[in-house]
């Protein structure tokens, strides 16, 4: 029994962990991303008419179907991203000449009530032409705008065919 030392049994021995500090802490962190957390801006909803699949046969087009009447608000972009002009034009009319509105709301807010109004209850269709570098943010607007004015068939497309 040469090299064996025989120990006692002592106490037990509870590591420390100071739980108090760490809840402080994580609390702090906690209250710091939550103040200092900035989300970037909503795009804004989106309202648009999607094509009916009434299903069924092959139907022969009457001449007294209501064709609704079309507009076509050509938004062009300018460097910084905003809008730079705007012009509306009704498709397939004998007066084709495009009417332009600047690069203001108020004015293009105006011109499609007119137009709105003059259709007197026939179904309305607005394309929105989109130039290519126009902010998401004045798309949007235009939308916000024709879904106040009444239109229902909102289309927002790319200005290049390339594109659609």
């Amino acid at each position: 029994m040469f090299g064996i030392r025989r120990t006692k049994p002592g106490d037990l021995v509870d590591p420390d962990l100071p739980i108090t500090p760490m809840l402080d802490m994580s609390f702090q962190l906690m209250a710091f991303f939550i103040f200092t957390f900035r989300p970037a801006p909503t795009e804004g909803q989106i309202v648009l008419a999607l094509p009916k699949d009434d299903g069924g046969g092959q139907g022969i087009p009457s001449p007294t179907d209501d064709r609704p009447v079309t507009l076509v608000a050509r938004a062009e972009a300018a460097e910084t991203g905003r809008i730079a002009g705007i012009t509306l034009v009704e498709r397939d009319a004998a007066e084709t000449k495009p009417e332009e509105l600047g690069a203001d709301l108020k004015k293009y807010q105006a011109a499609l009530r007119a137009r709105y109004n003059g259709f007197k209850g026939k179904p309305a269709k607005l394309i929105i032409e989109v130039g290519d570098g126009l902010l998401q943010e004045y798309v949007v607007n235009l939308l916000d705008v024709a879904v106040n004015v009444g239109f229902t068939d909102v289309a927002p497309i790319p200005l290049d065919p390339k594109k659609r």
